[in-house]
């Protein structure tokens, strides 16, 4: 459904998340029910990977993304959130990777 500009909230995040210069993967953690197919298709359109798992467990989805790419820093965006600035997104990314961190 477009909220703006004809853009659905979930393409308006997609779309701010592959601007980022520090996030090489975008991955779309969705429900396996068949009422998430379209957006599969969407995340797809944009060359977004996807993983789909239990509707009801949303971490769950999210650790099935990290033991499938075993990435060494996640970044955890909702698609509630259409304001998510990849140049802070990007900041965020390079103080992590400036510290000491877990």
């Amino acid at each position: 459904l477009p909220v703006c500009c004809g853009y659905s909230l979930l393409e308006m995040v997609v779309m701010r998340m592959l601007r980022c210069e520090t996030v090489t993967r975008t991955v779309l953690a969705t429900s396996a029910s068949s009422d998430c197919d379209s957006l599969e298709m969407l995340a797809q359109r944009y060359g977004c990977d996807v993983v789909r798992g239990d509707e009801e467990d949303v971490l769950g989805r999210f650790l099935m993304v990290c033991k499938a790419y075993d990435p060494t820093c996640v970044v955890r965006v909702n698609a509630d959130n259409p304001f998510v600035s990849p140049v802070e997104t990007d900041k965020l990314v390079a103080y992590f990777y400036g510290g000491d961190y877990d």
